[in-house]
């Protein structure tokens, strides 16, 4: 593979969290031509400072074994939603594919090679949203008939591949409240809550 992915990590105030995900990442041999993008939320209330000057304080030390590291400071509270959705806007702008991680994950050292290379395999089937790190070990032995979505447009936070195109498409169902739409009309007596 001549391109990789680029790894988006968000945070803000966990900073032994966040050391010990890049050192994961560091550990893998496609490190070294992987482009790190960190984005630091601004805190939102006097509980976050500390942690947060902690994050700074490493972050600005400088972190090497990456292709490059490009940190990105928020200089106003974005919250943790908005903060991760503006950034992968901006890292799509750039690449047409992304490896995004929450701040408290930790890798094997093969982790970047088997995402990117799932990210080149599955890149034309339309069936694959997304390459995981992880997944949780559920069986979907559901009947034909059953009322259970198999398909699930969240995926977990354990390191996780996307394309643009795909994400954009599966973005753009979630702001049309395709859920919302469809369980709601038929089941009047519960709520659902979307957060996109």
């Amino acid at each position: 593979m001549d391109n990789y992915a680029p790894v988006l990590i968000t945070t803000l105030n966990r900073t032994t969290h966040l050391k010990k995900c890049i050192k994961s990442l560091q550990k893998n041999p496609m490190s070294v031509d992987t482009d790190l993008y960190i984005y630091l939320d601004y805190p939102l209330k006097e509980d976050h400072y500390e942690g947060y000057f902690k994050t700074l304080s490493y972050l600005n030390k400088g972190i090497d074994g990456f292709h490059s590291v490009n940190i990105i400071k928020r200089e106003q509270n974005y919250g943790f939603l908005r903060n991760q959705r503006c950034a992968m806007k901006d890292i799509f702008l750039k690449y047409d594919c992304v490896i995004r991680t929450n701040d408290d994950s930790e890798f094997s050292p093969n982790f970047l090679e088997s995402i990117n290379k799932g990210l080149s395999i599955y890149k034309e089937d339309e069936s694959v949203l997304a390459i995981l790190g992880y997944a949780y070990p559920i069986e979907w032995n559901v009947s034909k008939d059953a009322t259970a979505i198999k398909q699930s447009f969240v995926c977990s936070e354990w390191g996780i591949g996307y394309w643009r195109e795909k994400y954009l498409k599966i973005e753009n169902i979630l702001k049309n409240k395709y859920f919302i739409k469809s369980f709601t009309n038929n089941q009047k007596k519960h709520k659902y809550k979307q957060l996109i």
